[in-house]
């Protein structure tokens, strides 16, 4: 009887020692865990994302202003040029017979002003001859008349040649132009980016100036960005700017925003300027008013080594609007 309370007491003191240590496991509160750092003061600082469009700073189309065929090509794609470098040479026979008849009709009106010269020589001696005449009373008063007319007709027929003169040597001059504008030299420093007319084809600046070659200045490249509309009154001139290209997302490029176009641009499709009739201006006006509207800002980026690509478009713009002190 005594073991059997004795194992009864046991198992009490057993069950106790696991419903005590139950618990205090379960029950304990556990031990707080937080992250500390120091008190400092800083700026929270608010960006506006846009994209937009990477090209050269100068961008140039070098056309023709004379018409004919190309002779010689000069440059090849990805040259880099320097001012006044020859670009190409079109067939100037044309010019160069329009030039030597412009010079012919020179000097053929230079030979009869030199011919009216001696005309007005001749005419004066008789002048003088009959001013002898008439002051001795030995002569008729209207052969005097008559020479005094006749150097007065002379002098107007020297100056009416004088005239031509001039309008002969602006033909020479509009002649020689033509025949230069058959070496095409470049009117800047750049890098071909593109040939548009190859050697042997013939051009006609007849209606336009055809596009000979496409040259970029490489060492400033300027980006413009599409700013949302509604994100254009937190971006102004002078703020920072950060982007990437799509081509180059590891590396980042810092710049300032130059400036903010006016109007976006699709002011040029806004009913008060388009040009068509009622009917198509309004069903415009409806469709832009539905679409989304961007203001451009312009900023230009340093690029000595000319390692950009010419164009492209640039992965994300940040614009770092004015930053909050807390």
């Amino acid at each position: 009887m005594k073991t059997r309370y004795r194992l009864l007491a046991a198992a009490a003191i057993v069950i106790g020692g696991g419903v005590y240590l139950y618990h205090a496991a379960f029950s304990a509160e556990p031990a707080n865990q937080y992250l500390t750092a120091p008190v400092t003061r800083a700026n929270l600082q608010e960006t506006v994302l846009a994209t937009g469009t990477l090209k050269p700073s100068r961008l140039v189309a070098v056309g023709s202003q004379a018409s004919g065929r190309i002779t010689a090509l000069k440059v090849k794609l990805g040259d880099t040029v320097k001012q006044g470098d020859l670009i190409a040479e079109i067939d100037s026979t044309t010019q160069d017979n329009a030039l030597k008849t412009a010079q012919a009709s020179l000097g053929n009106v230079q030979a009869q002003r030199t011919e009216k010269l001696a005309d007005l020589e001749n005419a004066e001696l008789t002048l003088k001859r009959q001013e002898a005449i008439v002051a001795k009373q030995a002569g008729a008063q209207a052969d005097l008349q008559s020479a005094q007319a006749e150097v007065k007709v002379v002098n107007a027929q020297i100056a009416a040649l004088d005239a031509q003169i001039v309008e002969a040597q602006v033909a020479v001059e509009t002649a020689k132009a033509d025949v230069g504008y058959t070496r095409i030299r470049a009117p800047m420093d750049g890098t071909v980016l593109a040939v548009v007319n190859q050697e042997g084809r013939t051009v006609n600046a007849t209606q336009s100036a055809p596009t000979i070659v496409i040259l970029g200045d490489l060492k400033t490249m300027t980006v413009r960005a599409e700013i949302s509309e509604a994100d254009i009154t937190k971006v102004k001139a002078g703020q920072t700017v950060h982007f990437n290209l799509i081509g180059d997302r590891s590396k980042s490029y810092d710049a300032k925003l130059a400036s903010i176009e006016p109007a976006p641009e699709s002011i040029t499709s806004d009913s008060s300027v388009s040009t068509s009739s009622t009917t198509s201006s309004s069903s415009s006006s409806s469709s832009s008013s539905s679409s989304a509207i961007y203001y451009i800002g312009v900023f230009d980026v340093p690029n000595p080594e000319g390692s950009s690509a010419p164009t492209c478009r640039p992965r994300s713009i940040s614009f770092s609007a004015r930053p909050i002190m807390f």
